[in-house]
């Protein structure tokens, strides 16, 4: 029994190379980041023991580190209305 061979078409080449996208935090000329850059948030709850962000927040101000948070938490800490919240920005030498 003899089979019929057909041929394959190479798939066209794209037009041009396509870039790698660009991370949404990443600052390019002219264009701020996401989230701005920050070494601490200043953050407090207006309800005791409200949580976002995987921690609870108390009544009274606290510091912690921004980089111990992803930039999809901090932007949820940022809209939060039961949370206030104050960003520390980086001390200039």
């Amino acid at each position: 029994m003899a089979t019929k061979k057909t041929a394959i078409k190479e798939p066209d080449a794209p037009a041009a190379p396509v870039a790698d996208p660009v991370p949404v935090s990443a600052p390019g000329p002219n264009v701020p980041p996401a989230v701005p850059l920050l070494n601490h948030l200043w953050i407090r709850a207006r309800r005791d023991g409200f949580r976002r962000a995987g921690q609870a927040w108390p009544l009274d101000w606290v510091k912690v580190l921004a980089s111990d948070f992803t930039e999809p938490q901090i932007a949820s800490l940022l809209a939060e209305p039961l949370l206030e919240v104050r960003m520390a920005e980086p001390a200039v030498a």
